[in-house]
């Protein structure tokens, strides 16, 4: 969409949704690719990603919302400009640099690659 909010529920699947100015909701999502991107809006997702699926959140000017299940095994990547992240599950890395992405594995890892970004926004990732 270019003007206006997107609202998905009870995929199954792959799924990529963009937007330009609105918000992107991806509600009980099951699947195996999930890519929302929007330059000014926020991103919500809530829902599973298949071992070896990919979850991308991306906004320019907006806030990032990923609702996983507890025990979800994951790498992560995690990039923000002028925002903050906070995470409900334990963060554990090795070193960070300041103006490079925040790379953690969520339990043992190797299972799906989560990427969620905002330049101007908060992330947060959360559990259900």
């Amino acid at each position: 969409t270019l003007d206006g909010d997107i609202h998905v529920q009870g995929v199954r699947g792959r799924l990529r949704a963009e937007g330009t100015d609105g918000d992107l909701t991806l509600d009980d999502v099951d699947a195996q690719e999930v890519r929302a991107v929007t330059v000014d809006g926020d991103v919500s997702f809530r829902g599973e990603v298949a071992p070896g699926g990919a979850l991308t959140l991306t906004t320019h000017d907006g806030d990032v919302q990923a609702w996983l299940p507890p025990g979800m095994e994951a790498e992560v990547e995690v990039s923000t400009f002028d925002g903050s992240f906070e995470s409900e599950f334990p963060v554990r890395t090795r070193a960070f640099r300041a103006g490079r992405p925040l790379r953690f594995t969520l339990g043992s890892g190797g299972g799906a690659r989560v990427v969620l970004q905002s330049f101007d926004g908060d992330i947060r990732l959360l559990s259900w």
